[in-house]
């Protein structure tokens, strides 16, 4: 909508995609004190804060928690299910490939070898 579905400049491009990122970075700020559409999941939820503690932070202390959130990947927490997007279903995970009995796993490298000169 922002470029009228017309041919623009690269850096018009670039500008309304930074100006979309910097409004998706906002919604997570408010999900971090609970103010906007979004809620933070429970595997982020030590990293909420309320409301009224965000409001008396410095600039420079919610950079830092927001920061804090932003580089937890929550490996530690992550439980091993998946969930749809919808979240109506839950299922098992599962890291690992289905493999048939007695298969065994071989490296690219074996795949082929070269042929000897004899």
């Amino acid at each position: 909508m922002a470029v009228d579905w017309k041919p623009k400049r690269t850096t018009d491009l670039v500008s309304h995609l930074h100006d979309i990122v910097c409004a998706q970075y906002a919604d997570l700020q408010r999900a971090l004190h609970d103010q906007g559409e979004f809620q933070l999941t429970s595997q982020f939820q030590s990293h909420a804060v309320t409301h009224p503690k965000w409001s008396s932070m410095s600039e420079k202390r919610q950079a830092d928690v927001f920061n804090a959130f932003m580089k937890d990947n929550s490996i530690h927490s992550k439980p091993n299910t998946v969930q749809s997007s919808n979240g109506l279903l839950t299922v098992q995970g599962n890291s690992h490939t289905a493999r048939k009995p007695g298969e065994t796993k071989r490296s690219k490298a074996c795949h082929s070898q070269p042929k000897m000169n004899y």
